[in-house]
This record gives structure tokens, C-alpha cells and sequence, in this order.
């Protein structure tokens, strides 16, 4: 039940860290086009290529897809969920 125990922490941290002024969140872990894509988008299980760390300051410098409530976090996090539920590839061949 890994996977639970992460999600539910990652909700957790998100509504404490919602309840501050001056605090944006960004949720990436869903985005399916780059963490489903192993050749596309990392470099090693840490750090993504060039592309998508563009990718992702562009989002941050524009406040698109910023986290803006619990319930935000909580559709990011199901869908992330659902990705990994679903997701039919043996670990092996992500390694």
C-alpha cells in the first residue's frame, strides 16, 4: 500500500502548504505525455532532458497548472493514481 501511504502525504503536505500566503504548488507527476515516455522525457529516474524542465518553468513563470486548491491536488493526485494503476508495462523495462 505504497502507493496510498504516497499519495495520501503529498496531500497532506499540499494543505499545509495551501494554507500559507505566497505559496504555489505545481503538480507534474501526471503529466502522462513525459513520465509515460521513458526515452522522451528523462534522463535517469531523477532528471528529465532539457525539454521538459523548459516545460515545466514555462508552466511555473505563466502560473499555469499551479495547484490553487486541495481540490486541484486531489484531481492531480487521482489521475496520477489512475496512470499507475492502469500503466501495463513490467518495471523492468523502465530500467
Amino acid at each position: 500500500n505504497h502507493l496510498e501511504a504516497t499519495l495520501a502525504q503529498e496531500r497532506l503536505i499540499a494543505e499545509r502548504l495551501l494554507s500559507r500566503p505566497n505559496t504555489r504548488i505545481y503538480q507534474f507527476q501526471d503529466w502522462d505525455s513525459v513520465i509515460l515516455n521513458i526515452n522522451g522525457g528523462y534522463m535517469d529516474e531523477i532528471h528529465f532532458r532539457p525539454e521538459i524542465n523548459h516545460q515545466m518553468v514555462y508552466a511555473m513563470a505563466s502560473s499555469a497548472d499551479a495547484v490553487e486548491s486541495i481540490a486541484d491536488m486531489d484531481r492531480h493526485l487521482e489521475r496520477l493514481r489512475l496512470i499507475l494503476q492502469t500503466y501495463d508495462q513490467p518495471i523492468e523495462a523502465l530500467r
